[in-house]
């Protein structure tokens, strides 16, 4: 019984702690399918995001979890926001393979200016 709480204590004291990180971005007058905001898995890991996003106008945005070559969409979310407002998203519990990434892009061209922060690595 000692053995088992000696590795209990060992892998909490010495387990690598999660860490959120931030990436945000700003565009002024995106164009379809600009990607305004990314971040990419270094290693297989399970995670959790929120995105807020904001637009001078009416927007939508691609909340995009891409795989590892950025070649295809393996899940996607649309974000709506109104005019002058944020709107945000949030998901827990997703598996992201080694350089898979999640990603926000415009749904359309606006004349504007967007704003987008995404939260990542929230365990």
């Amino acid at each position: 019984m000692k053995q088992i709480y000696v590795l209990v204590l060992f892998l909490i004291l010495f387990s690598t702690p999660a860490k959120a990180e931030w990436s945000v971005s700003q565009a002024t007058n995106p164009l379809a399918g600009d990607v305004i905001v990314q971040a990419t898995a270094t290693a297989p890991q399970w995670t959790s995001f929120c995105v807020n996003a904001y637009a001078s106008i009416a927007a939508t945005f691609h909340v995009q979890h891409r795989d590892a070559a950025n070649t295809g969409t393996l899940k996607e979310h649309y974000l709506g926001v109104l005019g002058g407002t944020n709107g945000q998203f949030c998901t827990a519990g997703v598996l992201l393979a080694a350089n898979e990434r999640i990603r926000i892009t415009m749904d359309a061209t606006i004349l504007g200016t967007v704003s987008v922060s995404l939260l990542h690595g929230i365990y």
